[in-house]
């Protein structure tokens, strides 16, 4: 026993390992469905405070020609997702693959939406991050509820450590929504503001480009950042923030931000 112990002791425990992540809708819809597309394009890189992991939902092909910075694409899609990943973490990966939503609604059954999954190395650690876009709309829960489902179906393929995050479109109140928020945490996905206790608006009717949108509510949590632990690595939430923009808004979403601490 004595021996044991003293092996025990000589093997060197892991430093944890920070690492940041950030989410946004940049609103990339051409004119007339969005305004000021290419002003507020070339103003995005500006915003972006160097995160390591970044998912970029709403990027269109017209957004991305005037996005000025290094983005990661699925290798291959039917058409254009709107979905994209950046930061430095993201550079070096050699995997994006695109799920297609199989159930899309509406004008959305016009669009190629889904989940984008990819992997990074933090610190020689592969941590797996999705990035996506629910269904809008406040009669398209039970829609958001199924493209969970494929979400979740993904996650379960795999046991390391994951990142999810995107545009998830929960409205306040909704019961459908929150469902579907009690069953991503029972299969362990962990909502970051909602632990953190910061679960902050990131669609304001304070944002002169939401105010135009014909919601009722001005104040909804619809950009999310979420973790699961993996095998014997654990993902330790530090901080989160709506980020505020410092000149005008880029978009009718406001960007979120999260310091995530790895544990192994």
């Amino acid at each position: 026993m004595l021996l044991l112990s003293l092996a025990l002791a000589d093997e060197p425990v892991s430093e944890p390992v920070d690492f940041s992540v950030m989410t946004w809708n940049v609103w990339g819809l051409p004119w007339p469905l969005s305004k000021d597309r290419s002003d507020r394009m070339g103003e995005i890189p500006g915003e972006l405070d160097g995160a390591d992991v970044i998912g970029i939902q709403e990027a269109w092909g017209g957004a991305l020609r005037r996005l000025d910075i290094e983005v990661v694409l699925p290798h291959e899609q039917p058409g254009d997702s709107g979905l994209a990943l950046a930061g430095t973490l993201c550079q070096a990966t050699t995997r994006a693959l695109f799920h297609p939503f199989t159930l899309r609604t509406g004008s959305e059954r016009f669009k190629h939406k889904g989940i984008l999954e990819s992997e990074v190395l933090v610190d020689g650690v592969l941590v797996r991050v999705y990035n996506t876009h629910l269904q809008h709309g406040e009669a398209s829960a039970p829609v958001r509820a199924a493209q969970v489902s494929q979400l979740v179906a993904l996650l379960e393929g795999h046991t390391e450590p994951a990142v999810v995050l995107g545009d998830f479109n929960f409205y306040n109140d909704d019961p459908t929504d929150e469902d579907t928020q009690s069953w991503m945490a029972e299969v362990g996905l962990r909502d970051v503001a909602g632990e953190l206790q910061r679960p902050q608006a990131t669609f304001r009717f304070d944002n002169r480009y939401a105010a135009r949108s014909g919601l009722e509510e001005g104040r909804q949590r619809f950009d999310r950042v979420y973790v699961r632990d993996g095998g014997d690595v654990r993902i330790e939430a530090t901080s989160v923030e709506v980020v505020r923009y410092r000149n005008q808004p880029l978009s009718d979403h406001q960007p979120v931000r999260a310091e995530l601490r790895l544990h192994r």
